[in-house]
């Protein structure tokens, strides 16, 4: 199932031509070179926010959703182990995508009809089943984000993406 598929399906059958493909073998049988997402990840989480130009950010954000696609197909939402590399991915593919000051697909896509960074939502949704992930990002900036989706999905505002993998 290629990493399109994934988000197809994530996003309701919204047709994402512009994301990167990542094959993969099954959604529970996929593997992750979960170093190496880590690696980047705790790379990108040191970038400040001023240092790439928006269209690098736009870039770091492709790059960020292909290892959260990787993470998804591999069930990390429903892994203990993968859970919190998926959140802390996920939470800088919203801050890329924010940075990127760039609202297109798949960074940004309507939840309900409201306009979302769909990875701050995403993230949102396994915070709602963890509480305990909201503690894992070390930017003020991107907890408040992420907090302010976890809040619309606590108040039964938005969906939570993630309960009916539960």
């Amino acid at each position: 199932m290629s990493a399109i598929l994934v988000l197809f399906s994530l996003l309701g059958g919204v047709a994402l031509a512009e994301q990167p493909a990542v094959e993969v073998v099954s959604p529970v049988s996929a593997t992750v070179d979960e170093k190496a997402i880590d690696s980047e990840v705790s790379a990108v989480e040191k970038v400040a926010w001023n240092v790439l130009s928006d269209v690098d950010w736009g870039t770091k954000a492709d790059e960020m959703v292909v290892h959260v696609n990787a993470l998804i197909a591999a069930d990390a939402a429903n892994s203990d182990a993968l859970r919190p590399l998926l959140f802390r991915t996920l939470a800088e593919a919203g801050r890329a995508a924010e940075n990127g000051n760039n609202a297109r697909r798949p960074l940004y896509a309507a939840v309900d009809d409201r306009m979302v960074n769909f990875n701050w939502y995403l993230a949102a949704s396994l915070a709602h089943q963890d509480s305990s992930l909201m503690a894992l990002p070390k930017n003020a900036d991107i907890r408040a984000s992420i907090d302010f989706y976890l809040k619309m999905i606590d108040k039964g505002e938005m969906p939570d993406h993630f309960a009916s993998s539960k």
